[in-house]
């Protein structure tokens, strides 16, 4: 199976292979991001028969907002018009909120999630421009770890979520403050599709008092996340 670090060693080889047409100029930039969640989802559903049993209807969630350090790396060429981001980052933890029947605005439990994205960037002035707006797209690699379930909610139950590929985008304006640093404002936007998979031990109480036979039930819900982000970072040009 491919591996994350793969796929971050993918994204950065097809930035410095693009980066090394035409290579002009390179930009390291470090700073904090604002990261607001719409997530959506057609709700929990079985995948097995005992998770039919458990997976019962209107059962949602949604994520909770989160800040984070947000690192960059871009190569720039065909005179600096032009220019291929890395975006990188401490992957932030976001809590779940419960939505639907499923205790609504209350937090039931908390997930990271690292998008390591590949921006393509057209810059609309200059280098020596003292202000300088960006627009760039491009695709990320999306993938949620140390997902925890509250045990009040559903007992004995643990949850992973597959690594799933999507879209990032961002509008940004950088002021130089000399020919090597400048400070980056960004607006930005993330859309990816992630399943989650709850898996729930039944040989255990209080399953087991329910009359529930005993076994693993696996239910889960296919997540739509779509991120408006806003950071702020110090660059260094070199």
């Amino acid at each position: 199976m491919t591996t994350l670090a793969h796929k971050a060693r993918l994204l950065a080889a097809a930035a410095l292979g693009l980066a090394a047409m035409g290579a002009s100029a390179q930009e390291l930039r470090i700073g904090l991001v604002h990261i607001d969640p719409s997530a959506s989802s057609d709700g929990i559903k079985g995948l097995n028969p005992l998770g039919s049993i458990l997976a019962r209807p209107g059962y949602n969630a949604t994520l909770g907002k989160a800040t984070t350090v947000l690192v960059t790396y871009e190569q720039r060429f065909m005179d600096d018009r032009f220019g291929a981001q890395l975006v990188l980052g401490i992957p932030p933890k976001h809590d779940i909120i419960g939505a639907g029947t499923l205790k609504p605005g209350e937090t039931i439990g908390s997930l990271k999630q690292f998008s390591p994205g590949l921006l393509f960037n057209y810059h609309f002035a200059d280098r020596k421009a003292t202000w300088r707006p960006t627009l760039g797209i491009g695709p990320l690699f999306s993938t949620i770890r140390s997902v925890s379930i509250d045990q009040a909610v559903q007992p004995n139950t643990t949850a992973k979520a597959d690594k799933a590929w999507g879209v990032v985008a961002h509008a940004a304006l950088s002021y130089a403050a000399n020919e090597r640093w400048s400070v980056v404002g960004a607006l930005g936007h993330t859309r990816v599709k992630n399943s989650i998979t709850l898996s729930t031990d039944t040989s255990k109480p209080p399953y087991t008092m329910l009359g529930l036979p005993p076994g693993t039930a696996l239910s889960g819900l296919d997540v739509k996340t779509r991120n408006t982000t806003l950071s702020l970072t110090l660059g260094y040009n070199f």
